[in-house]
C-alpha cells in the first residue's frame, strides 16, 4: 500500500495538472451520494437541505471563538433561546477552550474551520498533507467537547473548495467518519448598495450589475482587501456582508448592516446565513437582527437540526 505522505504527493501533483485520481477532471472515486466530505456540486446549503422558503434559519459564526465576543453572543443566544452553528479556528480554540464547553452546553453545532484559516485550495496544490493537517489539528481540538449523536461540520475558509479535495480527506477515516460539509451559505457573502448605477468608490472600479442596478464592492490585492471608501450617494444596502460592514472606512452603520441582511433573508425566506463572531460589530447586529427576525416568525435552528442533514452523511 502506498504511504500516506505518496498518496498526498500523488494528489498534489494531480491537481495541479487539473485532473483527478481516476484521471477525469471534476469527479470523485467516492459516490456523491457516500463521501462525507462532499464534492463541490453537492456541498452543503439552505438550498440543498430545504431551508429556502420555509422561514426557517440557521445562523452560522465563523473565526472565532473570541474572548470577549463570543461569550457575550453565548449569553445573547442564550437569553433569546436561540441555538447557533459555530465554524472554529483551530489556534482561536487554545486558550478559549470553556468557550466550545459552553457551546456545547448550550446545544449549539460545532463546526471545523481549519487551524489557520488557511485557503487550502491554494495549499492543496503543492501540500495536501498539510491540508489534512490543518482540519485535523482542529479537530482534535473539537473533539473533547462533542456530545453523543451530535456531527462535526466542516466549512473552508472562503468558501473555497475542490473535488480533489473532498477525494483526498475521504480516504482519511480518522476525520472523513466525523464530518458533514463543506458548509456553504445562502445569506451574507456579498454586500450590495442600492441606486449606485454607474457609482465608483473611492476611484477603484466596482461591480455593476445592469439587470438589477445593483453595485458589488471589489475586493483587490493581497489579503482580499477591500474598496476603501462607502460612496455617501447610497444610504442603503441590498444585502450585506458582516465583514464589510466591519471595515471603519466604509463607515457602514450597525443597522444598515442589518438591514441588508434582513432583506436578504426575507428575499429568500430562510437559508444558512454566514456571520463572524470575531467583529464586536456582527454581534451588535445580531442583537438587532435576531429579535426582529423572530417578530417575522422565523425559525432558528443549529446545522445538527436541520431535517435533511442525513442525505450528506
Amino acid at each position: 500500500m502506498k504511504s500516506l505522505a505518496h498518496k498526498f504527493a500523488l494528489l498534489a501533483l494531480l491537481a495541479a495538472a487539473g485532473c483527478s485520481v481516476n484521471g477525469n477532471s471534476g469527479t470523485l472515486n467516492a459516490d456523491a451520494d457516500s463521501a462525507i466530505f462532499q464534492p463541490k456540486s453537492t456541498s452543503v446549503s439552505g438550498s440543498a437541505v430545504g431551508l429556502i422558503g420555509t422561514k426557517t434559519i440557521a445562523l452560522t459564526y465563523d473565526d472565532g471563538p473570541k474572548s470577549g465576543l463570543t461569550d457575550d453572543l453565548l449569553n445573547f443566544l442564550d437569553d433569546q433561546g436561540v441555538k447557533a452553528s459555530f465554524y472554529m479556528v483551530g489556534k482561536n480554540i487554545i486558550g478559549n477552550e470553556h468557550l466550545v464547553e459552553r457551546m456545547a452546553e448550550q446545544d449549539m453545532s460545532l463546526g471545523n474551520h481549519t487551524y489557520d484559516h488557511t485557503p487550502i485550495v491554494k495549499m492543496s496544490k503543492t501540500n495536501m498533507q498539510g491540508v489534512y493537517n490543518e482540519i485535523k489539528e482542529t479537530d482534535l481540538l473539537l473533539t473533547p467537547h462533542l456530545r453523543a449523536g451530535k456531527h462535526i461540520f466542516f466549512r473552508s475558509p472562503g468558501g473555497s473548495w475542490t473535488n480533489l479535495i473532498a477525494e483526498a480527506m475521504n480516504q482519511m477515516p480518522d476525520i472523513a467518519q466525523k464530518y458533514i460539509g463543506p458548509v456553504f451559505w445562502d445569506v451574507g457573502g456579498t454586500t450590495y448598495f442600492e441606486n449606485m448605477q454607474g457609482q465608483r468608490i473611492n476611484g477603484e472600479a466596482v461591480k455593476y450589475d445592469a439587470a438589477s442596478g445593483l453595485v458589488t464592492l471589489v475586493r483587490r490585492g493581497a489579503g482580499n482587501a477591500i474598496v476603501k471608501k462607502w460612496s455617501e450617494q447610497s444610504r442603503s444596502l441590498y444585502a450585506a456582508a458582516d465583514w464589510d460592514c466591519s471595515v471603519p472606512a466604509l463607515n457602514i452603520p450597525v443597522e444598515m448592516c442589518a438591514e441588508g441582511y434582513l432583506k436578504e433573508i426575507e428575499r429568500r425566506q430562510g437559508g444558512i446565513v454566514l456571520l463572524h463572531d470575531t467583529h464586536a460589530k456582527t454581534i451588535a447586529m445580531s442583537k438587532i437582527l435576531i429579535p426582529r427576525l423572530k417578530a417575522l416568525g422565523y425559525k432558528f435552528i443549529t446545522m445538527d437540526e436541520i431535517p435533511n442533514i442525513e442525505k450528506f452523511e
